[in-house]
């Protein structure tokens, strides 16, 4: 039994996919007998939040006046924390916050073999945000706390070029996140051609996802018989800019803004769409692609993803970023032939269930094997 503890900042479920896949993970490797925990800085004082975390594993709640302290010199509560777990595996998902920086720091003090999991926080896009700040971070703290690090682990072999190319050099696992197959009901297709059609945007709205060159290049072709409806929070002054633009171009009709929704609330909105649409400008991974997928709905999303198997399968489109490959690709997702729909359907619950986290934890369980100094004889692990 390996026991792992998992440092994540937030479990916020606002925040996006990082809290659903460190959640996921520690869950699954716990019903495998694992030993898996979870320290964040969460308060609990989002009932969402309260809602998603009953349902995980084991954690130790860092208060923000211990993470204060922490950040003048004082880490005596997150040191006695990760000391109290006595793991084999510190596990640190993102960067930049000071618990996962004190984790790291305490792990090394311990003796204690550590990995770091950037979850896109070294892409270029992500890095271009806020930039001066993380600049004088990585000076500060940040480039030492990589450079302690045993392994890191990437999502896809684009965040892997990521980090070779800012100079990481340590041994990094690739390895996707999942979906939790078992908590999505089967479904059978047939022709829903008498009902009007529904593309779903569901995520955060946040410029990066490419959501305003959706609603701009939906103004643009209006497809026949379809409606889009976005799902997701975000920063107010954005939001503001998404639905005026609607207004002004006469959409009301066509496209709903419907909010957040978490949990067993998101799946009714998978459950009701025929296409799912993310023209992201950069994604590490995109956990809502996979939970499309594993309910049966055709994609459509950018070659800034992870997903160009989506072609190969036969169950999406994956195009160039910018308003015209989005019009385009529009115009051939919302045509496609009721059979060939049917077929696209099916093809997506098949690859969705190469993303089933009973099978993703495996990955991860024998890159902890590794890090340890186990043999490890794995297809299904690369580590570069």
């Amino acid at each position: 039994m390996i026991r792992t503890l998992h440092v994540v900042a937030s479990l916020d479920p606002r925040l996006g996919g990082l809290s659903e896949a460190v959640l996921s993970l520690a869950n699954s490797l716990n019903l495998r007998q694992g030993s898996a925990q979870i320290m964040t800085n969460e308060s609990n004082n989002n009932p969402e939040e309260s809602r998603v975390l009953d349902e995980s594993a084991p954690r130790i709640n860092i208060t923000l006046p211990n993470i204060l302290l922490a950040s003048l010199g004082h880490d005596a509560a997150i040191f006695s924390g990760v000391k109290s777990v006595a793991p084999d595996i510190l596990h640190s998902h993102g960067i930049w916050v000071p618990i996962n920086y004190f984790a790291c720091k305490a792990a090394k003090r311990l003796g204690v073999k550590s990995i770091i999991q950037t979850h896109g926080m070294l892409d270029p896009w992500s890095l271009s945000e806020k930039r001066f700040k993380k600049k004088l971070a990585m000076s500060l703290y940040q480039h030492q706390s990589l450079n302690d690090a045993d392994l890191f682990i990437a999502t896809c072999e684009r965040e892997l070029k990521s980090l070779r190319r800012i100079g990481i050099t340590q041994p990094v696992a690739v390895i996707p996140c999942g979906v939790s197959i078992s908590k999505i009901p089967y479904s059978e297709f047939q022709d829903r051609c008498s009902v009007k059609k529904t593309a779903l945007f569901l995520g955060r709205l946040h410029p990066k996802k490419g959501l305003y060159d959706l609603i701009r290049a939906w103004e643009i072709c209006r497809p026949n018989g379809w409606r889009l409806i976005v799902v997701g929070e975000g920063e107010r002054s954005f939001l503001s800019v998404l639905k005026n633009f609607v207004s002004n171009h006469n959409l009301e009709n066509d496209i709903s803004f419907e909010g957040a929704h978490y949990g067993i609330a998101k799946h009714k909105y998978y459950a009701e769409s025929d296409l799912f649409i993310l023209p992201s400008y950069g994604e590490n991974f995109g956990i809502a692609i996979a939970e499309a997928l594993a309910h049966g709905i055709p994609v459509l999303t950018t070659n800034r993803t992870p997903w160009k198997i989506l072609a190969v399968e036969g169950c999406g489109w994956c195009i160039d970023t910018g308003i015209n490959s989005l019009v385009e690709g529009l115009r051939s997702a919302t045509n496609v032939s009721v059979e060939q729909t049917i077929q696209m359907r099916k093809s997506a619950q098949t690859l969705a269930r190469h993303y089933d986290w009973s099978l993703i934890c495996l990955r991860y369980e024998a890159a902890y094997r590794w890090v340890l100094g186990e043999r490890v004889f794995s297809n299904d692990l690369f580590i570069d």
